[in-house]
């Protein structure tokens, strides 16, 4: 039951956020802020979630391998969604945020298993965090070339993949 809650409010956070980008004012300072925000409390989930729990099963060298051959594949994936959409383009955010947030839910759900309450509320917090804004600022360009009833729909499909993913990682990925 408590994955089921976390998951939906952790997507539903990009569906709110779209629909704060499309029909909210959304100054740039406050994205800002919020951006800020939610990057400070991914990185300390992922270090106090992620990364802390690897290292207790495993040597730094491995840890910090894995690490980085998934920041850098990030990287050149995030690379060629800016390259292919442009960096102002709301349809290469939603592709991003699609890329960036299902290795980030599959561990939400991975994360859920075994998981305290302070450590769901962490980590799914800090999604949710980073979802808000994220959804609005890419929903707010995005709705300036196509109908908000379009743009509303494509972040529902991104969430519905998102907790899909989630899903995934919690029923599939208990091994892991």
């Amino acid at each position: 039951m408590t994955t089921s809650i976390v998951i939906f409010v952790v997507s539903a956070a990009l569906i709110a956020g779209a629909l704060w980008g499309i029909y909210g004012s959304l100054t740039k300072k406050t994205e800002g802020f919020l951006v800020a925000l939610a990057g400070g409390a991914l990185l300390v989930s992922a270090l106090l979630e992620l990364i802390n729990p690897a290292l207790e099963n495993n040597s730094v060298y491995i840890t910090l391998a894995v690490v980085f051959i998934g920041a850098t594949t990030f990287t050149a994936l995030d690379y060629l969604v800016k390259k292919k959409w442009g960096n102002n383009s709301g349809g290469g955010l939603l592709a991003a945020i699609t890329l960036d947030g299902i290795p980030e839910n599959l561990a939400l759900g991975v994360a859920l298993i075994g998981a305290g309450p302070l450590s769901v509320a962490a980590l799914s917090g800090s999604i949710l965090l980073s979802n808000l804004p994220e959804a609005a600022g890419g929903a707010k360009e995005m709705a300036e070339n196509h109908s908000k009833k379009k743009v509303l729909l494509l972040w529902i499909a991104t969430a519905a993949i998102l907790a899909m993913a989630a899903l995934v990682g919690h029923f599939l990925l208990s091994d892991v």
